[in-house]
């Protein structure tokens, strides 16, 4: 059936628009179960009118729900031995939100914190900031964290909502399959994969106080075998407001366009091809560091961003009890910024093959190899000691599991061995063991081992601090400079968790974790020097990376669902995080104790999707975050809330309210170069044709 949709926002003079959704990439039909697509609701599934009541989804529990982000291999939540949450395209849709970050905040133990209009800091179980770096984020299995700075450009990440199938939240280690820095957890963000559907769509709007937005894709066949995919978006992002409430200069663009192909030549192949590219602006209140007095200036900073991707996928049936699959890409991106002009480009290839053994057993192992380019423009703020220019990473890995006492208790035994060109090598292990109690309840525990390497920055930049004067005259600066030797860090987990579902209608997830980490990350204090160049001459007061830091956190996790109605859904969240850090004796630096605890201790959520009638959807979802004293930002009660009417088939309009119970609120903290902005109320709009 061709479809074509048109889409219409308007939005408040506050200037809130959430535009940036993220996708990418899955595997056709019949591929290996590690890019299978499943979901309790999907947009094919969407009635003609564009509204899908409740009355007609499957009573899906938490329990059902089928992932692939913690074995590589579809499976039940209910037989996943680790603390995963899914996020599926109903809850995205009914949620109102029009970011992948915004949508993030649904799942318990991420900490979701906006900096401005388009940045976040984004992790699990503590350690968020901008550079958040201990959080794996992939799309369709495919990393995007980068390893020049250590986290995630976010902003880059603006891909239309309606294509995300669903998303895989991990809490806890990922490192046996997925490799150094999923530390504190993984999201996996699965897309549609292109189907024979024929498929036309257009969505536009805008409002008041933002520009237009756009996005126009379309879908069908190619040839007896094959599908495709293709869409092109473009979006305008006013911003925000300082703390005066007064409008600020942080305006983000951004065009881009995607092509997929899913293609199975045979019934034992499938094969997967997908480009994309991007370009755009991202203007953002920055502090240059000057020699001279005022010693430090406000700019804005429009940095010019561009990239583009490759990726080919092949799945190969081999037999009934055998398959395997091979995963190329190849990416680029280029930022030009006043602070760090900067390019990558990622090549990367990861082969793994499963063998069933007979009686359950199950062993699966793979290798891979990454080459990473680096490059950075020197300014007098940023610059690097340009020792490297290029890193490679080796990887190889195996896990097997066994079923024990007739399969009510499953044992997973593996590790991954890397070997990265600076760091050296790192070893990462984990056991796993799920007891299946009955057909309604399971409990499992883990004990996990995972590292995070240094970045490129941390072993070779220098990033200088505002000049002052100094008491016997001259100028003096602070500078902070990388360190080659620097270590990687390393984490021991252990976890406990519980499901249930003691009725038909809800569902229950609990989880209990106690993490010690070593070798964190610390700024010591080396011998002043002088230095000449550039004018005038001054004095500097080095501060190098160090690992003198270590630590524990531990903390509990909830969440459940609960179909109180036929029509009526409830969901929540909750998470509580506790955190203690020891400095070494040597250690002079005492600040690296406080942003290393910068988390709330409490975070909460709860939603409530009802159907009012066949055509009248209400939808609330009410968030509370606690306070995060080391970036002084108070704790805060957020209410979003969307009203969806099918006014005729093939109709349907919505409106809704973010941030509804506040004028504006700050939810992040800065570092050393980024000004924070508050998050206004903003009122949106949509309008939906289909036909």
């Amino acid at each position: 059936m061709r479809q074509i949709r048109i889409t219409a926002c308007a939005r408040t003079v506050s200037g809130l628009l959430v535009s940036s959704i993220l996708a990418g990439a899955s595997v056709a039909p019949g591929g290996t179960a590690a890019a299978e697509q499943t979901s309790v609701q999907s947009g094919a599934g969407a009635d003609s009118a564009g509204v899908q009541a409740l009355s007609d989804l499957p009573l899906e529990d938490l329990m059902n729900i089928e992932v692939t982000s913690v074995s590589k291999k579809r499976q039940k939540i209910s037989d996943a031995p680790a603390a995963v949450y899914v996020i599926t395209q109903e809850d995205i849709r009914r949620s109102g939100a029009r970011s992948l970050p915004d949508v993030l905040r649904l799942a318990p133990g991420l900490e979701v914190a906006r900096i401005d209009a388009s940045k976040w800091a984004i992790s699990a179980r503590g350690f968020n900031w901008r550079w958040a770096n201990k959080m794996l984020v992939l799309i369709d299995s495919r990393s995007v964290y980068t390893r020049l700075f250590s986290g995630v450009y976010w902003e880059m990440q603006d891909l239309p909502v309606s294509e995300i199938e669903r998303i895989e939240v991990v809490r806890g280690p990922g490192g046996t399959l997925w490799g150094a820095n999923a530390v504190n957890g993984v999201i996996n963000v699965i897309t549609k994969k292109a189907t024979p559907a024929r498929e036309y769509s257009v969505e536009g709007g805008g409002g008041p106080d933002d520009p237009a937005f756009g996005v126009a894709h379309a879908g069908g066949t190619m040839g007896r075998a094959a599908a495709y995919r293709v869409y092109a978006k473009y979006f305008e992002q006013d911003g925000l407001v300082d703390a005066a409430g007064v409008d600020t200069p942080d305006t983000w663009r951004m065009g881009r366009g995607r092509a997929r192909i899913d293609w199975q030549p045979t019934r034992r192949d499938a094969v997967e091809f997908t480009g994309e590219g991007y370009r755009g602006r991202i203007n953002s209140m920055q502090s240059l560091s000057l020699l001279d007095p005022p010693y430090q200036q406000p700019i804005l900073d429009r940095a010019n961003v561009w990239g583009w991707s490759t990726l080919g996928r092949w799945d190969h049936t081999i037999s009934p009890t055998s398959e395997l699959s091979l995963v190329g890409s190849y990416e680029g991106l280029e930022r030009d910024e006043v602070l760090a002009r900067q390019s990558m480009d990622i090549l990367n290839f990861d082969f793994q093959h499963r063998l069933r053994l007979g009686a359950g057993n199950e062993l699966l192992w793979g290798l891979g190899y990454r080459h990473e380019w680096f490059g950075i423009g020197d300014t007098w703020t940023i610059s690097t000691d340009g020792a490297a220019q290029d890193d490679d990473l080796f990887n190889v890995f195996g896990q097997a599991m066994l079923p024990l006492l007739h399969d009510k208790l499953r044992l997973t035994l593996g590790s991954k061995f890397e070997y990265e060109q600076e760091t050296g090598s790192a070893v990462q292990p984990n056991v796993r063991l799920l007891w299946a109690i009955g057909t309604h309840a399971s409990a499992w525990t883990a004990l996990s081992h995972a590292v995070r390497t240094p970045s490129q920055m941390e072993r070779h930049a220098r990033i200088n601090l505002p000049a002052f004067p100094l008491p016997g005259g001259g100028t003096g600066v602070s500078g902070f400079f990388g360190n080659p030797d620097v270590k990687q860090e390393a984490l021991t987990a252990y976890e406990v968790g519980y499901r249930t579902s003691p009725a038909s209608d809800i569902s229950l997830d609990l989880t209990a974790f106690f993490n010690r980490y070593d070798n964190l990350q610390t700024t010591e204090p080396g011998a002043p020097f002088q230095e000449g160049t550039p004018s005038p001459a001054h004095t500097v007061f080095p501060i190098y990376v160090e690992n003198k830091l270590r630590g524990d956190t531990y903390g509990a996790e909830a969440a459940f669902e609960w179909h109180a109605l036929r029509t009526w859904r409830l969901a929540g969240a909750a998470t509580w995080l506790q955190m203690h850090f020891v400095l070494d004796p040597s250690s002079a630096d005492q600040r690296s104790v406080q942003t290393s605890s910068a988390a709330p201790r409490f975070q909460l959520n709860l939603r409530s999707y009802l159907d009012v009638t066949d055509r009248l959807q209400l939808d609330l979802a009410t968030y509370y975050v606690g306070k995060v004293s080391a970036w002084q930002v108070d704790d805060y009660v957020r209410l979003d809330s969307r009203l969806g009417f099918a006014l005729v088939p093939g109709i349907s309009l919505s409106a809704g309210v973010t941030n509804a119970l506040q004028g504006r609120h700050r939810e992040a903290g800065t570092d050393l170069l980024q000004y924070p902005t508050e998050i206004p109320r903003t009122v949106f709009g949509q309008a939906t044709l289909q036909f």
